[in-house]
């Protein structure tokens, strides 16, 4: 009874520490990067309109000349929400 006890501590900590390091991974990045988001964006085939999110680098208008590398990417709707 007692190492399962012990088991179920452990492991509700790990939960616990992996949940705190990832918000904290998760505050980094975004602070790497500016958020511009496009409002009511009109999605024709599914008949609705959303916001687009786009996540840019910090220095992405001062450094016109520079190309990035761009990665397109279909959410559930649960980007940016909370």
């Amino acid at each position: 009874m007692n190492t399962l006890w012990l088991l179920t501590a452990v492991l509700g900590g790990l939960v616990i520490l992996f949940a705190w390091l990832g918000r904290r991974a998760h505050r980094r990045l975004l602070s790497t990067v500016r958020v511009v988001t496009l409002p009511e964006v009109v999605a024709n085939e599914l008949d609705n309109k959303r916001d687009i999110f786009v996540f840019l680098p910090r220095n992405y208008r001062t450094e016109s000349s520079r190309c990035y590398p761009v990665l397109y990417a279909s959410s559930t709707g649960k980007i940016g929400k909370r």
